[in-house]
């Protein structure tokens, strides 16, 4: 599952990772954030260290996002927050299911 959100942890934090523990067991668990726009490719982002869960920030968002996910074997993407239409239009193409918090 992908969870998409603005900053980290900002205002979603909190629930995104009550949401990743509840199902840790069987599913893998990326949180993706915007990063500022630099070079790197993606950049860590300081966070609880779990297994099944990584949060990374990805720069250039808008233009990366939809590689980002097509590489991404996530099925579910839930974005958090307001802003995300070209994004979502990205999952829906891609054949993911969107959730929006």
């Amino acid at each position: 599952m992908m969870h998409v959100a603005s900053e980290w942890p900002g205002r979603f934090g909190a629930e995104i990772l009550a949401r990743v523990r509840t199902s840790l067991e069987f599913a893998n668990h990326t949180i993706v954030v915007r990063a500022a726009d630099t070079d790197a490719l993606l950049d860590a982002i300081d966070g609880p260290v779990e297994t099944g869960m990584r949060i990374v920030g990805l720069p250039f968002f808008e233009q990366r996002f939809p590689a980002f996910l097509s590489a991404s074997p996530a099925l579910n993407v839930c974005f958090y927050g307001d802003g995300w239409d070209s994004a979502k239009k990205v999952a829906h193409s891609l054949e993911r299911r969107v959730e929006a918090k």
